[in-house]
């Protein structure tokens, strides 16, 4: 379950961090939080068309460390 808005991050930046691990692990994104007491830029980093994007590609495969050697 996603934290954003949960207090759990003191900055948007970490949310967005959370948010775009979250994406490119293809995990269900499910808000922990009331939409009632999320702020503008939170609200902004859960709506982020790009990261959604990325979560819901068609080919539904999480991402995996490359080596290059």
């Amino acid at each position: 379950m996603l934290e954003i808005g949960n207090g759990a991050f003191r900055s948007v930046t970490q949310a967005q961090a959370h948010l775009s691990f979250w994406a490119i692990m293809k995990a269900p994104i499910i808000m922990g939080a009331s939409l009632a007491s999320l702020t503008p830029e939170i609200l902004d980093v859960l709506k982020n068309v790009d990261a959604l994007s990325i979560n819901q590609d068609s080919l539904g495969t999480s991402t995996t460390m490359q080596h290059f050697c």
